[in-house]
């Protein structure tokens, strides 16, 4: 498991990436069952690793070593997932370990995505249009050694966990889609 997030109704969604799958519990960890498989197709994945759900529950999933962000779109039922959005991250090169591409999202629907070895995020919109970039490997301080984790607080500012340096940032992102 890598990644966790948690519905308004409290269901569980855990990125099962050895078993290139999602998981999902409710709140007493309770199984409700999983989806996915290893591919390229609509629910398939090559090592899923961030995962976020929005408040229409819609789950956003980095799916590493395809490239790519997915968004899987829930039938009434909330716990199958048999549509999708998905576009292509320039980004995420190499097997090295610590390439682990976490991602969260904001109230307005951006994807702020981590690129953990080059130390950058990608900004896009729901619908996969790029937005902008912020960031760059270093130990400076708007640098970042390894992405190694993303969240949005209540203010709309980006946390980010930078892993190589032992150390949380805070950034304050546009409002608007331009930087």
């Amino acid at each position: 498991p890598r990644g966790v997030a948690v519905d308004q109704q409290g269901r569980v969604f855990i990125t099962d990436t050895g078993n290139k799958r999602v998981v999902i519990f409710d709140k007493d960890g309770n199984s409700l069952g999983a989806f996915g498989s290893a591919g390229y197709g609509v629910g398939q994945f090559d090592e899923p690793v961030g995962i976020e759900v929005d408040d229409i529950g819609r789950l956003y999933i980095a799916d590493t070593w395809n490239k790519r962000i997915q968004i899987m779109l829930p039938d009434a039922t909330g716990l199958n997932f048999p549509n999708h959005i998905a576009w292509d991250i320039d980004g995420w090169y190499g097997d090295n370990l610590d390439n682990k591409p976490f991602l969260t999202i904001d109230k307005q629907y951006r994807v702020f995505v981590a690129d953990p070895i080059v130390g950058r995020v990608l900004t896009f919109d729901q619908n996969g249009n790029f937005l902008f970039t912020w960031g760059s490997f270093g130990n400076g301080p708007d640098e970042i050694g390894i992405v190694g984790g993303l969240a949005v607080d209540s203010e709309g500012k980006v946390w980010a966990a930078d892993a190589r340096n032992n150390r949380l940032m805070r950034f304050t992102v546009p409002s608007s889609t331009n930087p």
